[in-house]
């Protein structure tokens, strides 16, 4: 417990520089780092880090989208693309050592992973993208923490035991009711400190969605770690686990958020 605390509290110190500064490449930088090692425990999870003809374009599409939408969208669905036929390729020439089954799923995982990564860097150069990323982080760490502590004090009634055992109805309720209830305090502070307005229904919905979302998130991950049979991703946060174990639900959360305020139109979560 103590070394997960430790590890929390240095990560929320590297955590709040990076968001503040999340305008510049820094931010992108670090999120291009992420989407990277998230490949490689992706890559460890199905035995293929030493075949380097699907190492090496992985990779490299980790690195190139996070970088590549901080100056244009343009050729993100073509490198997408062509990094996925570049992968399926390789099954014709690995004389049975990779499987297309293996790498269809593969395939799938990165590009779920990389492209929500990806979204981070959307979302902060989007309009009002400022306040926005911050939806993120509360809609994921809310969620996790309420569900954690509703679920430890109030939890009887088990989710989805056969994916996520200590999970429970009450502590995913939990989320659900805290997330909402962050979102709409955010946008009442947002709209008394800056000179934006919020639409406090829209955000109470999105948070009551997006708390949803997040655990979906972590239970997607929790699915693939069983399927794989790992107890963690990776050993890159002490006590924590791997880029997955911390980010999977936040990586959900920004995937949906892109599509909402793609939609700002219709469901404008902050206005002038």
């Amino acid at each position: 417990m103590l070394k997960r605390i430790i590890t929390a509290v240095l990560m929320i110190a590297v955590l709040l520089p990076v968001m503040y500064f999340s305008g510049g490449y820094i931010f992108e930088i670090a999120v291009a780092f992420l989407s990277v090692v998230a490949v490689y425990e992706l890559l460890e999870c199905t035995q293929l880090t030493k075949e380097y003809a699907v190492c090496i374009p992985l990779f490299l599409y980790a690195v190139a989208m996070p970088l590549y939408v901080g100056i244009s969208y343009r050729y993100v669905y073509n490198l997408t693309v062509l990094v996925i036929f570049v992968i399926f390729s390789v099954s014709v020439f690995s004389k049975g050592k990779c499987s297309i089954e293996k790498l269809a799923s593969l395939s799938a995982f990165v590009v779920y992973v990389v492209s929500s990564f990806t979204a981070l860097i959307i979302l902060r150069r989007g309009e009002f993208g400022e306040y926005i990323i911050w939806l993120v982080i509360i809609g994921a760490c809310v969620t996790d923490t309420a569900a954690y502590f509703t679920g430890f004090v109030c939890g009887k009634h088990k989710l989805i035991p056969d994916v996520s055992p200590k999970k429970t109805v009450e502590g995913a309720v939990g989320g659900i009711v805290f997330c909402t209830a962050a979102y709409i305090i955010y946008g009442l502070w947002v709209e008394k400190t800056f000179p934006v307005k919020a639409d406090i229904l829209f955000l109470g919905i999105a948070g009551f969605i997006v708390s949803i979302v997040s655990q979906l998130g972590d239970l997607v991950a929790s699915k693939i770690k069983r399927h794989y049979n790992i107890k963690d991703f990776g050993k890159i946060f002490p006590g924590h686990g791997g880029v997955l174990d911390r980010f999977d639900s936040i990586i959900a959360v920004a995937a949906f958020l892109l599509v909402i305020t793609s939609c700002s139109d219709v469901i404008p979560l902050f206005k002038l």
